[in-house]
């Protein structure tokens, strides 16, 4: 019975979580990430979620980790009182962007 557990374990753990496989199914990447999620997000989800958005991710990647967590400071100033703006354009408005 333990060997039973135990395959299904290690079956569960080694298949690809499906919402991390396809770009569209991923509210970051799809572009569909609002403030109010940004907001209700730790300091690391935030700085994956703005890693995410081109081409700010590309800056963000290379920055110093103070600068970084700066930066998702002022993204989250932006989007106080504004929870259904989407993220991608908060963090264009305040660090700039295409």
């Amino acid at each position: 019975m333990q060997r039973l557990f135990l395959a299904l374990a290690l079956g569960a753990a080694a298949s690809p979580a499906p919402a991390q496989n396809v770009i569209g199914e991923n509210p970051v990447l799809a572009g569909s990430t609002t403030c109010g999620a940004f907001s209700a997000m730790d300091s690391i989800g935030q700085l994956q979620a703005l890693s995410a958005i081109e081409p700010l991710g590309d800056t963000l990647a290379g920055a110093d980790p103070a600068l970084a967590r700066q930066w998702a400071g002022e993204v989250t100033a932006a989007c106080r009182d504004q929870p259904d703006l989407r993220l991608e354009d908060a963090a264009r408005a305040v660090l700039g962007g295409n």
